[in-house]
């Protein structure tokens, strides 16, 4: 679709498919940081070895784009979910890449959190502890500032446009 009322018209069809997410499951650890809209994401590995994900959005937008993940990972073994990467979704062509408030994030960090939560179940089945994955976060140095994820990166760019507002005001 070339249009972007198009593509969004049917992000939002996929919004209305959705199930509902049971409101026990919308909690902080199953939040999806990054996302400009508050998202909701949980998942288990069935017995038969194949992912089930639900989602939740207060953005019928974001929603919309759960929705269409799901339709593509839900019963996907735990290799196919990994295997994902996010260029294979640039096709949808939803946002725009390098936008601190781009919906692209919304596909990359949903599509993070569920390869996240695949790798926790996988290795918690195996009997393994499975390794620790800390928050994107800003990291502060004496050469500057490295952005952990994109949400971090998005922040440097909000702090810099602010930092350079200032600078030209004074």
């Amino acid at each position: 679709m070339t249009e972007p009322i198009d593509r969004l018209k049917w992000v939002l069809h996929y919004a209305s498919l959705l199930p509902q997410m049971p409101e026990s499951s919308k909690t902080e650890s199953n939040r999806v940081m990054g996302c400009t809209a508050r998202v909701w994401l949980d998942a288990e590995l069935g017995q038969d070895g194949k992912m089930r994900f639900c989602a939740d959005s207060d953005s019928d937008v974001s929603k919309g784009m759960c929705s269409c993940l799901i339709q593509v990972l839900d019963e996907a073994s735990p290799v196919e979910v990994m295997e994902l990467k996010t260029e294979d979704l640039a096709e949808l062509n939803v946002g725009l890449l390098g936008g601190e408030r781009s919906r692209v994030n919304t596909w990359y960090n949903v599509l993070v959190s569920m390869q996240k939560k695949t790798r926790r179940l996988v290795a918690e089945r195996e009997g393994k502890v499975p390794s620790f994955e800390p928050f994107p976060s800003l990291v502060l140095t004496a050469h500057g500032i490295e952005a952990k994820g994109s949400f971090a990166q998005a922040q440097v760019r909000i702090c810099l446009c602010l930092i350079l507002s200032l600078n030209l005001k004074y």
